[in-house]
């Protein structure tokens, strides 16, 4: 029994000493892939008009995001720096440079117009106050690894333990603050979006929605796992975020082919948006006779431009007049006139009809059209079909009567 015992010990000692080696590796390739997207971040080329400056702030926060988490990891590779403390004054200190960094980049996308140096700066100053306490803190009171909840119930009240223990509150707070603005601003840059243009499918980023819950959930991992302070539960949540960290990076980098559009959303044009009732009957009917809602990837400002009138002035009219925004008015009437074609010509294929009425893919031409009829454009096809073949033999037998 002994010698089992004794195999079994050494057995878990090795396996304790490989988790130990796997998780420094991890911390290496985390600290790794942050630099790497940093510089990436930092030198990636744009174009050199106004409307990238936004992208550019957000490319900028985000490097330094990337190059701060980097940073951070590699002095956790220091021999000195224990690899195991509850709440740890360094952990803390990366996980709420990340709430902040990553909140402000998605932020930056969702409103564009909010996010400011000052604003950062702002937003910084609680992580910059903990900084310099528990720089003061310190040499005088010491720094008590934390390795067991034990010795935390003992510590809970050392100065140095008090300070992490109060930040560690105020970091659940930032994840609840920082998530309640970026739903909030979702759906105001959705209103936005969809007020400004007809093919949304690519500008609504669905990507954001992911890195949104992926950011809470990485959030209130880091809390539980600075609570827990166990190598595997780190090696596991290292692997996660660098997964994250790397498919919200090319994400990002991709995203630059249709921010200068979505920048234009949140633009005004300075027209005043209560324009006279008269006013819109002659638009909604040069839009309509001409057939300009069935351009690919009409905008609100092009058919403004066309008609020459004010956008903001365009986009109220909408509004008030049909009670729908932009997006919605523009599908409808391209579903309506679906619907004739496939009355005219029903032999065409649906792929061309969404062609024909402005859609880039039909999936995108098979939602709009489900939306507004409550059916796929094969089903109501078929049923006009079917109903069209009754009225002809009914007309037929009362010929032949």
């Amino acid at each position: 029994m002994a010698s089992v015992g004794a195999l079994f010990a050494r057995l878990v000692e090795k396996m304790q000493y490989v988790i130990k080696q796997y998780l420094f590796v991890s911390n290496i390739a985390l600290a790794s892939v942050c630099v790497t997207f940093a510089f990436v971040f930092f030198w990636l080329p744009l174009p050199r008009d106004k409307g990238a400056n936004n992208y550019k702030a957000s490319l900028y926060i985000l490097a330094s995001s990337y190059a701060t988490i980097g940073l951070l990891n590699i002095i956790e590779l220091l021999p000195h720096v224990s690899m195991v403390d509850i709440i740890s004054s360094h952990f803390l200190v990366i996980s709420s440079s990340q709430v902040i960094l990553f909140s402000l980049s998605l932020d930056n996308i969702l409103n564009p117009r909010r996010i400011t140096g000052k604003y950062v700066a702002r937003q910084c100053i609680p992580l910059i106050i903990f900084i310099v306490l528990h720089a003061v803190i310190v040499p005088v009171f010491g720094y008590p690894v934390l390795h067991d909840r034990g010795q935390w119930l003992k510590e809970a009240l050392h100065p140095t333990v008090l300070l992490r223990e109060i930040f560690l509150v105020f970091y659940v707070g930032q994840i609840v603050y920082y998530t309640r603005m970026l739903l909030r601003d979702k759906n105001v840059y959705i209103d936005k979006v969809d007020d400004y243009c007809a093919d949304t499918v690519e500008f609504k980023l669905k990507w954001i929605k992911y890195s949104i819950a992926t950011a809470v959930f990485i959030g209130i991992t880091a809390v539980v796992v600075s609570l827990l302070a166990n190598d595997v539960v780190n090696l596991i949540f290292n692997v996660s975020i660098i997964a994250c960290y790397t498919v919200f990076a090319l994400s990002f980098i991709q995203y630059s082919r249709v921010y200068q559009n979505i920048i234009r959303a949140f633009e005004s044009d300075g027209s005043k948006p209560a324009p006279k009732k008269d006013n819109w009957p002659k638009l909604k009917k040069d839009i309509v006779d001409n057939r300009l809602f069935l351009k690919q990837g009409v905008t609100v400002e092009d058919l403004a431009l066309t008609l020459k009138t004010g956008r903001t002035t365009l986009s109220s009219c909408i509004n008030t007049e049909e009670g729908v925004n932009f997006n919605v008015w523009i599908n409808r009437l391209r579903v309506e006139e679906a619907q004739s074609l496939l009355r005219q010509h029903p032999e065409l294929p649906i792929a061309q009809i969404a062609e024909m009425v402005g859609y880039t893919e039909q999936s995108n031409f098979s939602r709009q059209f489900k939306i507004h009829t409550n059916l796929s454009p094969s089903v109501w096809k078929q049923q006009h079909l079917c109903l069209k073949t009754n009225i002809t033999r009914q007309d037929n037998k009362d010929q032949d009567r």
